[in-house]
């Protein structure tokens, strides 16, 4: 059973990707996207509303930063954070697309579960 602190850890990093274009900016993070200018051009957004969903990022501890001059540049806290993303994108769609490691990954990831809910361990 799944502990409450965790569950609350849960819950904060579900709400502060509970945002289209907060779940952008991690996808984006993800192919090296960095620096909020960059950013700003990708998601043809104005700089404060990209800064204010960088915050809320910041503050789930999704995102880390670093100075390069006058530029603010972001990192993703956790490389698995992609692969949730991914695994989100995969709830209730028939396709997940032309991935073949994102289906090994799922397969394995259903095979671990089903493994669990039968009362075995891996």
């Amino acid at each position: 059973m799944i502990e409450l602190d965790e569950c609350k850890k849960m819950a904060r990093i579900l709400k502060a990707l509970a945002h289209p274009t907060r779940l952008r900016i991690v996808v984006l993070l993800s192919r090296d996207v960095s620096c909020v200018d960059a950013l700003r051009t990708a998601l043809n957004l104005k700089q404060p509303n990209i800064s204010q969903h960088l915050a809320i990022l910041r503050g789930a501890q999704l995102v880390t930063f670093r100075r390069e001059g006058n530029r603010v540049c972001y990192s993703l806290a956790d490389e698995n954070l992609p692969i949730v993303i991914a695994l989100l994108g995969s709830c209730g769609a028939d396709d997940i697309g032309e991935d073949p490691e994102l289906e090994r990954l799922l397969d394995a990831l259903r095979g671990h579960f089903s493994n669990r809910r039968k009362g075995g361990r891996r």
